[in-house]
């Protein structure tokens, strides 16, 4: 049964062989990335685990190789390229010498399918295609029936995602299992958890906002003819229940921050309104910081409720871990037998976890790929004219705050570690509209035959 995680790679093929690279990316790796579990893996001896997601996006990465040898697409190297390959081998040395060289191989391929090769599909795959408008339909569209599908899950407090894909893999454990709270369902879709989940409502909600800006008659009829409701208004609603059934409070502060950034964009006075929000933001911060002291005092044991609890369970890790990461500072413990302190299995902080996995150049790696994306959008903020694409512009630097912000409650992984690379490609290839956007028709229209051939010769 495990086997039907190869179908995605399949399925992958046989569209390769109609229509486009960006198509099958679109056709193929979206629909997969945003609907399909990653917590199931197929393992066949001597290879690494297998995910949908990697077998979706092996066939893409050929063809994209193929793509660049051939001249088809142009490849500029840049700084970032460097950070996000020795990101990636750095985490392989790490577990290389806290475990084995083999173990530290399959290490650094999962990279390559989880972070370079989205990272490529993002840079070279939608930009240079027109297919920003597409892509971010696309998504929307995806994480709606995502959103639809769980408000069952979120009634009742089950995963009906969990339910359906272990009659696939019955042997397979599940690390997640389904979190009630208030007595309601903590929806976490195929995503693993629910902060995880909310991360990717936040990336919906941001990009619905920029939709309906920029396209102001988009979706504009009505899904009933006698009821005052569009498609652009059930989808913004659906963006806003999906983050707010997954009642997770990181993604909602980041979510909050990612408004204000593009709040700013909205402005005529940007910098004017930067620094209100910044203002703002560090007031929050001072205002709150002895709220959250207090809340946060003491032991789990001391928690009145389970939020409490949680709180306090992500500051403990701070005090526990820092002696773990000043004992191996440079490269770290690795990233599958690090040492548990206290029963904290799970370190909630993607930057903690860097710390303490591939140690402060890991860190250090990571810090230097947000800073070249923050880089790169200022600077695509410059040469931007149409308002459709400075809103753009800010909706993405909305994106990677709130992401950034978020990852001090939750670590980087699953689908959202996916995205994060794709997102980072996408940032390094920003053009303005007039090259950057066809119809929905244009970029998924029946090929000549033989394309396939012509495109990868």
């Amino acid at each position: 049964m495990e086997t039907i995680i190869l179908l995605p790679g399949v399925l992958a093929c046989m569209v390769l062989a109609r229509r486009s690279v960006p198509q099958t990316l679109l056709a193929v790796y979206l629909p997969v990335l945003m609907l399909l579990p990653l917590y199931f893996v197929l393992r066949v001896q001597h290879l690494p685990p297998l995910t949908f997601t990697d077998t979706a996006i092996l066939p893409v990465g050929v063809a994209m190789a193929a793509l660049l040898l051939r001249s088809a697409v142009r490849w500029e190297l840049r700084r970032l390229d460097l950070w996000i390959l020795l990101f990636i081998l750095s985490a392989g040395i790490s577990e290389s010498l806290r475990t084995n060289s083999h173990t530290g191989g399959l290490v650094v391929v999962s990279g390559l399918t989880t972070a370079v090769l989205p990272y490529m599909a993002g840079r070279l795959l939608i930009e240079p295609y027109g297919l920003r408008e597409v892509a971010v339909r696309r998504f929307l569209f995806l994480l709606a029936a995502v959103a639809v599908w769980n408000i069952y899950d979120f009634g009742f407090g089950i995963s009906t995602t969990q339910i359906f894909w272990r009659h696939f893999f019955p042997d397979q454990p599940i690390e997640w299992p389904q979190q009630v709270r208030w007595g309601l369902g903590r929806i976490a879709g195929p995503y693993a958890q629910s902060i995880l989940c909310g991360m990717m409502f936040l990336v919906g909600l941001i990009w619905c906002m920029w939709l309906r800006r920029a396209r102001p008659a988009w979706e504009r009829r009505r899904v009933v003819g006698l009821l005052p409701v569009n498609l652009r208004t059930l989808l913004l609603v659906a963006m806003i229940a999906g983050l707010a059934m997954t009642q997770s409070r990181g993604p909602w502060l980041g979510a909050i921050l990612a408004v204000a950034i593009v709040w700013v964009g909205r402005q005529q006075q940007t910098r004017r309104a930067a620094w209100k929000v910044a203002g703002g933001a560090l007031a929050v911060l001072v205002l709150t910081w002895g709220m959250a002291d207090r809340y946060t005092a003491g032991t789990e044991r001391d928690a009145k409720n389970l939020e409490q609890q949680n709180a306090i369970y992500r500051r403990e890790l701070i005090g526990h871990y820092i002696p773990v990461v000043l004992k191996q500072p440079l490269l770290g413990w690795g990233t599958t037998d690090y040492p548990k302190i206290a029963g904290q299995t799970s370190i909630d902080n993607e930057y903690l976890l860097l710390a303490v996995t591939q140690g402060f150049v890991g860190l250090g790696l990571f810090l230097a790929i947000n800073f070249e994306s923050g880089r790169s959008l200022l600077r695509a903020m410059q040469g931007m004219t149409e308002p459709a694409d400075r809103a753009f512009v800010f909706s993405l630097m909305g994106i990677l705050g709130g992401l950034l912000a978020t990852f001090t409650t939750v670590y980087l992984g699953m689908q959202v570690h996916q995205l994060f690379f794709l997102l980072t490609g996408w940032i390094q290839a920003l053009r303005p509209s007039a090259v950057a956007t066809v119809s929905v028709e244009q970029a998924f229209r029946t090929p000549a035959k033989f394309e396939f051939r012509n495109v990868l010769g």
